[in-house]
């Protein structure tokens, strides 16, 4: 790194309120499911980070037990995404709507007790949820349909014009998969999508999609989505409403499991006693055992969702266990890694709040403390990981680790700390609570600014010049000030003990009263409308043209980096979740599990035990 460029972690404290305000903001999960000819098709839209995810191509159902398979699928989605608003289409078993009510609180209740006993906060709280049937005719409309078809190619269509790079190709292509095949591979995914923006659209207008509705109501619905599909742009429709798109695996990988058997297998904390509270250094869940060294948001939900939906396949299991070995027997300093890991920022939150325009300093903060946390993590691999045999075990066996490394070296820090730190004067925005652009960043902001500044001296040099003409017609000083008020421009003042309302008709003065105050009376006159045309509203122009620099850079970093930043954050996330197995596991001297196949062809285990 450059010796000019001085890389510290900035220290950023959240009032109580604030948390509070973070936690209960925009915490919506939809999820929106229909099945039929022996197929399911589901959407999901994360409201708090923006992502549309839905399934590549409709889901198979097994034809021996559609049933069971269908309630295994929407136990995956409840306990993966844990959404609080469910919409099934009129065509699923009205079991179902009890069965996922019944979910749901068992997953409220869950959290809320993860919540109270161990710290953890989740942007989504479950003080509400509801599940609702839908009519088909909101997945089946052939006119809302289109008109989803329309507005999607159509943004679709300049959102690839506007990104010849090589950015968000993967969001193009699942759109555009999901276009071309509706009419059979995706045909009822698509109708999930359709449903849950049309959901997204009336929402605010407190309308719902139930099986009461005429066919006039149903009209005056599909035309509102019609007047909304019309009056949103690319930017509402693609960067706006879902910045992420994302595919929904339904894999044979992972088995999910009923409230009994989490509760069993003390999966999650549970209310603590009195006494067992006062046991320090005792955890009563595998959660609180496991996640002993996992910080991070993603993590702890990475940790969660790992805990709940376990793997089945023997191959998956064993990288993660070559992995956990690899690092108990390899790097003795690999703790020093994890708690590096544990202070990288939320890069999901930079990036949306980039995205979504919305400007905060603590944001840029999160952004350089993120890249000084990788800085470290680079010079760390560089000291301790040394280059890999070509020996095709030992790459098995540090794929997480090689994959996060490489992630690293692409994302050049060196020129990408240079470059924002040429944008923000990273101290000051520190020190005042507020972004402050660089010195020397452009050059017409810097010419407002240092007219801004010297503006106590310009306003001194006109208070004199008019006190000096009122001295010499009215042979006295009446000590007026001259002032710049932001929106009103530059004004004269002085005391009502002083102020003359014949002074308002004085031709050698021109004063015109603007307004007065108990004791002030704020007048203009030619000098002052000279200023206004000179230097303008300068505050209010400063403050214009540092929204527009800091909303392009935001954009622009945005549209760059997106990819691999939160590429980056979610394989650090990963591997600080099995870094924390890692440090259990050697604190706790476990001995890894060996899996071996019985003659009928099964796998068995050793259980996991201490030697």
């Amino acid at each position: 790194m450059p010796n000019n460029i001085s890389i510290k972690c900035f220290e950023i404290k959240n009032t109580e309120l604030e948390k509070e305000k973070d936690i209960k903001k925009n915490d919506t999960i939809s999820l929106v499911i229909d099945s039929t000819e022996g197929k399911i098709g589901v959407a999901i839209y994360e409201n708090s980070i923006q992502q549309l995810n839905f399934l590549e191509q409709d889901y198979k159902l097994n034809k021996m037990n559609k049933d069971l398979d269908t309630v295994e699928i929407i136990n995956y989605l409840i306990e993966t995404y844990r959404p609080n608003d469910v919409l099934l289409s009129s065509r699923m078993d009205f079991d179902l709507k009890e069965f996922i009510e019944t979910k749901l609180y068992q997953q409220s209740r869950i959290l809320r007790e993860l919540e109270v006993n161990n710290g953890y906060r989740k942007p989504v709280l479950f003080s509400s949820y509801k599940v609702d049937i839908v009519s088909i005719k909101h997945f089946n409309s052939k006119k809302l349909n289109d008109s989803v078809v329309e507005v999607l190619k159509k943004d679709n269509d300049t959102f690839m014009n506007e990104n010849k790079e090589e950015i968000d190709n993967d969001k193009t292509s699942l759109i555009i998969n999901l276009e071309l095949n509706r009419q059979s591979a995706t045909k009822i995914t698509f109708g999930c999508v359709s449903c849950i923006l049309e959901f997204l659209s009336i929402n605010s207008t407190n309308q719902t999609l139930t099986d009461n509705t005429n066919n006039n109501e149903n009209d005056e619905t599909n035309q509102h989505f019609f007047q909304f599909s019309e009056r949103n742009s690319t930017t509402t429709i693609l960067n706006n409403l879902f910045q992420y798109v994302n595919i929904i695996s339904i894999s044979d990988d992972t088995f999910t499991m009923d409230e009994e058997t989490i509760f069993s297998l003390q999966l999650l904390p549970i209310q603590k006693t009195n006494y067992q509270k006062s046991m320090v250094g005792c955890y009563f869940s595998m959660y609180e055992l496991l996640g002993q060294y996992v910080k991070t948001d993603l993590g702890k939900d990475l940790l969660i969702k790992w805990l709940l939906n376990p793997l089945k396949n023997v191959d998956k299991i064993n990288k993660r266990l070559d992995f956990i070995e690899n690092c108990i027997n390899s790097y003795t300093d690999f703790s020093k890694l994890n708690s590096l890991i544990n202070k990288l920022p939320n890069m999901k939150k930079i990036i949306s709040h980039f995205e979504t325009g919305k400007i905060h300093h603590k944001t840029w903060l999160n952004l350089y403390n993120y890249f000084s946390v990788i800085f470290k993590i680079e010079q760390f691999f560089a000291n301790n990981f040394e280059e890999e045999d070509d020996d095709e075990g030992d790459k098995e066996k540090n794929e997480v680790i090689n994959e996060f490394s490489s992630l690293i070296s692409s994302l050049k820090i060196n020129s990408l700390t240079e470059t924002i730190l040429l944008f923000l004067n990273i101290e000051e925005t520190f020190l005042e609570n507020k972004i402050v652009i660089k010195d020397g960043f452009n050059s017409k902001l810097d010419e407002y600014r240092e007219v801004y500044n010297s503006m106590e001296d310009i306003l001194a040099k006109k208070a004199d010049l008019i006190n000096n003409q009122i001295i010499n017609h009215l042979n006295t000083n009446l000590k007026i000030a001259v002032l710049y008020v932001p929106q009103l421009g530059y004004l004269i003042s002085m005391t009502k003990k002083v102020f003359d309302p014949v002074f308002l008709d004085d031709s050698v003065f021109n004063f015109s009263l603007i307004f007065d105050t108990d004791s002030h009376v704020y007048l203009k006159n030619n000098i002052m409308q000279e200023m206004d045309s000179q230097y303008g509203d300068i505050f209010s122009i400063i403050s214009d043209m540092e929204m527009e620099l800091i909303l392009n850079f935001q954009n622009e970093f945005a549209k760059i980096y997106k990819n691999i930043l939160l590429k980056s954050y979610d394989t650090a996330c990963k591997i600080e979740v099995l870094l924390s197995f890692s440090q259990i596991s050697l604190k706790q001297r476990y001995q890894r599990p060996v899996f071996k196949k019985s003659p009928n062809d099964k796998w068995k285990t050793s259980s996991l035990r201490k030697h």
